[in-house]
C-alpha cells in the first residue's frame, strides 16, 4: 500500500473514530477518495476486505461495539431518512438549524 495513502487514511480514522462508527464500507470508500486525491492509479490498489483487514491490523484499529440507545437504532431506517432530512434542512440557513440533543436539556432542568 502506498505510504501516503496509509498515512492519510490513518489520519482520517484518528480524527473521526470517536465521533462516528467507521464501518468497513466507509473506510474503503474514504480510501478510494484519498487515492484519487493523491492521484494513485486505480489499477495500483485493490480495496478488498483483505486489504482493509491488513490496514486495520497494521494500525491497531478495531470496531467498537455499540451499547445502549445506539445499539438499538435501525441503521437502514437512518440511512433512508438522512437524505430526506438533509434535503429538508437545505432550505434553511445554517444559523436557523439547531441540535436538539436531549442531554443538554436534561442538565438545564431545575432540581426538584
Amino acid at each position: 500500500m502506498c505510504l501516503e495513502l496509509e498515512l492519510a487514511l490513518k489520519e482520517f480514522v484518528l480524527r473521526y473514530q470517536h465521533q462516528i462508527i467507521l464501518s468497513d464500507a466507509i473506510l474503503i470508500e474514504k480510501a478510494k477518495l484519498l487515492a484519487s486525491e493523491l492521484e494513485i492509479l486505480k489499477d495500483t490498489l485493490q480495496f478488498s476486505s483483505g486489504w482493509l483487514q491488513g490496514f486495520k491490523k497494521r494500525n491497531k484499529n478495531h470496531q467498537e461495539k455499540l451499547h445502549g440507545e445506539a445499539a438499538s437504532s435501525d441503521q437502514t431506517a437512518i440511512d433512508e431518512a438522512l437524505p430526506l432530512l438533509r434535503n429538508k434542512c437545505a432550505s434553511y440557513s445554517l444559523e436557523r438549524i439547531y441540535n436538539m440533543d436531549e442531554t443538554a436539556l436534561f442538565y438545564q432542568l431545575e432540581s426538584d
